[in-house]
């Protein structure tokens, strides 16, 4: 009865993510990055894009894989690959928590809100990032590893995953902040697992930098490190202000204003007072201090690819660990409420609404950023290439002009833009993968008139987004 209980739960989790992403698998669309490697990998059969990124593992798997993606529909296949990545991931966290004695509102909880998260959402709906879910996998596979003391292969499997896509391997500390939260293991446990941390962070990136430097290749502007105070207290600042704060609402995607974050943090602490006025909870011996600080450090951790860079821009695909991090705690806060208050029917029936709002509004965001737009691009240049009598010509002229506003969502990073196509690498990519057609543009200044005039799309999308 008990292995049957076992492997329900397990069919459940893994089977899960594939309901979910199995829209965005068999749906015909791309985004951004995809038409750029598309056709860089028909053109040249490389781009040496990651290497730049110190990232030399991440090219091979893109070497292998995207010559062999010859068209639109070809991207599903990425997406399906991704998707299964997230189920086997789902698993992995199921059966640590079950064997971690964790209760079974929080093992489940947990192994079925992952895959919600914005971060994994992305994973699974975009090609360009469909090794992402596997990188977190073999990572969270490191962290079990440190946990059971073999050291070398812990560190071995870090530097692989750092070499791949260094924020997805940061997942290997969330094996550790699972026990952590159950006081199974000390704040000093925590202190080492930084240091191997930073260690193979720090040799993976010195071995990126050599091979690039040995074949002379640039580095990413974005791979600037910070080189002062100022810098580094802006960084500071900004870890603080936005990748932290953001895990504590970790399903939402929309920026959010100064009063948003009080309510939302006003809110948090009225459940907390709640909780110790209620449930007889004092937080104050719960929390030690040195709990707390371990907390924090872990938190460092699971950002840590951006703490040394200039850069400061929030992308849901760099945050995969801090987001699961605030999904632990809030869930284990849950967690703590249900057993000091006697649960009911009703609470089951909440945490069913909720749960249904928040897949609910997964969907709608990806099928927004992903397929509607992507619809909507194709629809324009399908309207414009009809209006034209005998066009006979294989080169398509286009006119657009990238220094003007494109229209925005109130979302952050990447999943902002309305159109792709205001991205200057994507379009090309766009019309010979979608159309068939060779792409040549025309300029501002120039008299003649374009096959497809991509300013009066841009006008189209701001008229639309203004109502």
């Amino acid at each position: 009865m008990k292995s049957f209980k076992l492997k329900s739960g397990q069919t459940l989790v893994f089977s899960f993510p594939l309901i979910i992403n199995g829209f965005f698998v068999i749906s015909r669309y791309g985004w951004a990055d995809d038409w750029a490697f598309m056709v860089a990998y028909e053109e040249f059969g490389t781009t040496g894009e990651h290497f730049s990124g110190y990232r030399p593992i991440l090219e091979l798997f893109f070497n292998l894989s995207f010559p062999l993606i010859e068209s639109t529909e070809d991207l599903s296949i990425l997406r399906a690959i991704a998707s299964i990545g997230v189920s086997f991931l789902a698993v992995k966290i199921y059966n640590f928590n079950r064997k971690a004695g964790y209760s079974k509102l929080f093992v489940l909880s947990l192994a079925l809100l992952t895959p919600l998260l914005p971060s994994f959402s992305i994973f699974a709906r975009w090609a360009t990032v469909f090794i992402y879910p596997w990188v977190a996998l073999l990572a969270f596979i490191a962290g079990e590893q440190f946990l059971k003391k073999r050291l070398f292969i812990a560190w071995i499997l870090l530097c692989v995953c750092f070499l791949t896509y260094q924020p997805a391997a940061t997942f290997a500390l969330v094996p550790l902040a699972l026990l952590f939260l159950k006081k199974v293991v000390p704040t000093g446990t925590v202190y080492k697992f930084a240091l191997s941390a930073v260690f193979c962070f720090g040799l993976s990136t010195l071995v990126g930098y050599l091979f690039n430097l040995a074949f002379g290749i640039d580095t990413k502007e974005r791979a600037s490190v910070i080189s002062n105070p100022v810098e580094l207290f802006e960084k500071l600042v900004w870890l603080t202000s936005r990748p932290f704060l953001l895990s504590f609402r970790p399903f939402l995607i929309d920026s959010p204003t100064v009063i948003d974050l009080v309510l939302y943090f006003s809110l948090v602490v009225v459940v907390l007072i709640a909780l110790m006025y209620f449930a007889k909870v004092n937080l104050l011996k719960v929390m030690d201090f040195s709990f707390i600080l371990g907390l924090v450090v872990l938190f460092f951790l699971s950002v840590l690819p951006l703490v040394p860079i200039v850069e400061n821009q929030i992308e849901f695909r760099t945050l995969a660990t801090s987001s699961t991090l605030g999904l632990m705690l809030l869930i284990r806060l849950v967690e703590v409420l249900t057993t000091r208050i006697n649960s009911s029917r009703g609470f089951l029936a909440i945490s069913l609404a909720l749960f249904l709002c928040i897949t609910t509004y997964n969907f709608y965001w990806s099928k927004e950023v992903f397929v509607d737009s992507f619809n909507t691009n194709e629809y324009f240049v399908e309207m414009s290439l009809s209006s034209k009598e005998n066009l006979q010509s294989v080169t398509i002229n286009y006119r657009i002009d990238y220094s003007k506003a494109w229209p925005q969502r109130e979302y952050l990073g990447s999943l902002s833009v309305v159109s792709d196509l205001q991205m200057s690498w994507v379009l090309p990519g766009f019309l010979i993968k979608n159309f068939g057609y060779d792409v040549a543009k025309i300029s501002e200044e120039s008299s003649n008139v374009p096959d497809i005039d991509f300013d009066k799309f841009r006008e189209v999308l701001f008229q639309k987004h203004s109502q």
